[in-house]
């Protein structure tokens, strides 16, 4: 038969000053955000407002030279039974598509880079999704030399934010953000 041990049997406790709970995290004491973003950031941003502004510079030649983009696109072959104003309705469309998303994304452009500068890691990678697909979209697209061009330059961006420094970067700054919040 089991018997169990009385009360008198058992170890005293340990004192209660003893036991102590876990300190909290002191937000005074929290690691500091970095001062600045590193050079590649830094570069990386400047590269990111430059392209936004080629954009808009881009919307802008495209409006003040409608009539003659429209005539020179006149020019291409177009599909059998389709007339002129057909295929003058269909470049308005595809012009006026264009330079709406040309707009938007200069715009979003500029809000990632600014986003991505403080060090928010998932605007960091919003962008990166956003120049990759504007890189498989201008190949597959066969698009000019200034869309390839500007796509690359945009890679280098790209590729800036992902250098060790700037890892190391977006990781203190995700620490930073969590323990303020």
């Amino acid at each position: 038969m089991v018997t169990l041990p009385s009360d008198s049997e058992l170890p005293d406790a340990p004192p209660s000053a003893a036991i102590e709970p876990a300190p909290e995290p002191d937000p005074q004491s929290a690691p500091e955000a970095p001062t600045a973003p590193p050079m590649p950031v830094v570069v990386s941003f400047w590269i990111l407002i430059a392209s936004a502004a080629l954009r808009m510079l881009v919307v802008v030649i495209t409006v003040v030279n409608w009539t003659n983009v429209v005539n020179e696109l006149l020019k291409q072959p177009r599909p059998a039974n389709t007339s002129i104003t057909q295929a003058t309705s269909a470049i308005h469309s595809y012009l006026i598509a264009n330079l709406v998303l040309d707009f938007v994304f200069a715009g979003l452009y500029v809000l990632f880079a600014f986003l991505m500068r403080r060090g928010r890691n998932w605007a960091r990678l919003t962008i990166t999704a956003i120049v990759a697909l504007f890189a498989v979209l201008g190949v597959l697209n066969g698009s000019d030399l200034f869309t390839l061009v500007s796509v690359l330059i945009e890679l280098v961006a790209v590729g800036l934010l992902y250098l060790r420094s700037s890892k190391a970067y977006f990781t203190a700054m995700r620490a930073h953000y969590r323990l303020r919040r």
